[in-house]
């Protein structure tokens, strides 16, 4: 899907018109990444762009640029960003964890990175284990900084947050130079003093280029990194293996030095497309962006002495603008197409800045998307990221937030609350608009709270699936921990085993009660927290079994065994009353689908028969009244067919 989504992107750029001349040509065609669109000092609008890794190295003169304002060519100036212009701060984990190869080959690939650097750039090294420090404050000269990466040793915990404060510290804010800082680590923050929270207040006020490489291990914090990228706009390079460091740095050395600026006298107001091409010999890059300049300035019409003149009535009098009098728009009406058109471009662009995001995986992936492009989403991923916070606000400000997040958990999906909460508004829009399409603005509304409702309820059916699944694997995961105690593991390392050994779900939260117990939380709160998370009695009964035994003792192993067959014990009678429960579920499946199937049915073969329903007020009426009922009859065969025992 995010191939198709980034063909698709690559598609509508080769159709803009003002690259069209350049997309009519032979030879490959890529995107262009555009780091920044300045128009403070408008007219003149300055673009900052990177050039592919095909045109690294090449002399690129003047004609071979393009840049256009809505298809319309514009004379501009280019210019390659000098060294001098260049700060950046490498923040190197030296935590124990990266003893042995990681700090090698980290070391290796930040001395190739310092080499590859053009004279005149700035960069500084802080390092962060169990405290925090400037190993190599800004300097220009490669071999310092290569002398003070080499007497760099791993050991203790991991300051991530206070490193990130000091390198946000190490930037004047005076200086005009791009900033830059790079991230390397390979677990989450276990010692700083400061918060996240300062860290990212840090790094906004100096408003740098952020690059987060990830080396992959059980440690890692996911949800700290993303929460840093979305709010510096950054990226997250994943790494599998140390070995693959080397070529990362290099990618992003090759991405920082290769930067163009492009300034142009601008003509247009409101929003703008701007056009923007290289080419070399057959290769050419292309993008187009979304621009906001200023309103056009209003136009003042001249007095006239002269008395005015009586026109002839118009053929067709106009619609008086009055409170209360609808005015509605004939072309909107008139033109199904529009509406659908509407519908599918909100698709494509909310498709487009969600699917092309990077996601942890393979440094392959990450070659292919290339990194430059990854930041460089331009003004789609900005409102993308800033809409996914204010969801998130307004959520947490009606209390909304707990509850919703519990269920996503459940689901055991990989979403943000904000990135769900922007899925629904759009399944919302794009109902609202088919439902338009279909009858109107009452279909519209109706449309609408059966496709919000639908996505709440896909939710609750994923959390439920799982948690059922989760109850199917429970007495197996008990008898796994009994069986790992008689050999003589303790019971976390039976934890363990289960999270190792065991399918979906039960070995991702066995893993997460393991991995928090690993972080200080008490054992007896991490499995109460689960049975809450996969909604099961039956585990809540096996962990307070669990702390009755720790506060007595006994043979764990013995009891678990004992709490497993009970388990089992309960879970075949409970597919015994599903089976004895099946018929009433399926009348009630049936009793729902049918009107519902009648009426779909009607209107494909009589339209004009439901019609004294659909366009009347009393027909509108029935019909609400007639989906509340049945409603509240779902609401109580479910009552009736769901046994409690």
């Amino acid at each position: 899907m995010r191939r198709c989504a980034a063909a698709a992107l690559l598609a509508a750029i080769v159709l803009s018109p003002g690259a069209s001349a350049l997309a009519q040509e032979e030879g490959p065609v890529v995107d262009l990444p555009v780091e920044s669109v300045d128009a403070t000092d408008y007219p003149n609008v300055v673009i900052t762009v990177t050039v592919p890794q095909e045109l690294i190295g090449q002399d690129i003169p003047l004609a071979d640029w393009f840049v256009g304002e809505n298809g319309d060519a514009r004379p501009i100036s280019v210019q390659q960003l000098a060294g001098d212009e260049l700060e950046v701060v490498l923040v190197l984990d030296t935590s124990g964890s990266m003893a042995g190869a990681p700090l090698v080959s980290a070391q290796a690939a930040v001395r190739d990175f310092a080499d590859s650097m053009p004279s005149g750039v700035e960069m500084a090294l802080v390092g962060f284990g169990g405290v925090t420090s400037v190993i190599v404050p800004f300097t220009e000269d490669p071999e310092e900084l290569k002398a003070g990466v080499d007497s760099v040793t791993a050991s203790g915990e991991t300051a991530l947050y206070d490193a990130l404060l000091s390198a946000s510290e190490l930037f004047d804010t005076a200086s005009q130079a791009r900033r830059t800082v790079i991230l390397l680590s390979d677990g989450g923050d276990t010692v700083s003093t400061a918060t996240i929270e300062q860290a990212l207040v840090g790094l906004v006020r100096v408003e740098p280029r952020f690059v987060a490489i990830e080396l992959q291990t059980d440690e890692n914090d996911d949800d700290a990194l993303e929460r840093l990228r979305a709010s510096t706009l950054g990226i997250i390079v994943p790494a599998t293996d140390s070995s693959a460091l080397d070529g990362i740095f290099g990618e992003i050395a090759s991405d920082l030095i290769n930067q163009y600026r492009l300034s142009f006298q601008a003509q247009s107001h409101g929003l703008t497309e701007i056009d923007i091409a290289v080419r070399a010999g057959d290769f050419r890059a292309l993008t187009v962006v979304p621009a906001q300049f200023p309103a056009a300035p209003p136009v003042v019409e001249p007095t006239d002495p002269s008395p005015p003149v009586t026109a002839a009535p118009p053929t067709t009098l106009p619609v008086a603008l009055r409170p209360g009098v609808p005015v509605t728009i004939g072309f909107l009406q008139s033109t199904p197409v529009f509406l659908g058109g509407a519908a599918a471009v909100f698709l494509a662009i909310f498709g487009v800045t969600y699917l092309v995001r990077p996601r942890p995986g393979g440094l392959a992936g990450i070659q292919a998307l290339g990194l430059s492009r990854a930041r460089s989403g331009g003004m789609l991923s900005d409102i993308t990221n800033r809409a996914t916070l204010l969801a998130e606000q307004a959520l947490g400000r009606g209390g909304f937030t707990s509850r919703l997040t519990g269920l996503i958990e459940q689901a055991g999906l990989n979403l943000r609350i904000g990135e769900f909460a922007l899925l629904v508004v759009a399944a919302g829009l794009v109902s609202y608009l088919l439902g338009d399409l279909w009858a109107g603005v009452f279909g519209g509304v109706f449309v609408t709270v059966v496709g919000v409702t639908a996505m709440f309820g896909l939710l609750s059916v994923a959390a439920g699936r799982r948690a059922k699944a989760f109850a199917a694997q429970l007495p197996d995961a008990l008898q796994l921990m009994a069986g790992g105690l008689r050999a003589g593991f303790g019971l976390l390392q039976a934890i363990e085993g289960v999270a190792r050994e065991n399918l979906e779900p039960s070995s991702t939260e066995f893993n997460r009660v393991r991995l928090e117990v690993q972080l200080g939380r008490d054992l007896e709160d991490a499995l109460d927290a689960m049975a809450k998370r996969v909604r099961s009695e039956d585990l809540a009964w096996a962990s307070e079994a669990i702390t009755i035994h720790r506060e007595i003792g006994g043979d764990l192993a013995q009891l678990l065994e004992q709490v497993a067959a009970t388990i089992r014990e309960r879970e075949t009678i409970r597919r015994q009353i599903e089976v004895l429960s099946a018929e009433g579920r399926i009348s009630a499946i049936v009793l729902v689908v049918l009107p519902i199937f009648v009426a779909v049915v009607t209107a494909a073969i009589a339209p004009t028969y439901l019609a004294e329903l659909t366009d009347s007020s009393i027909g509108k009426i029935l019909i609400a009244g007639g989906v509340g009922l049945m409603l509240i009859g779902i609401a109580w065969m479910r009552r009736i067919i769901r046994l409690v025992y």
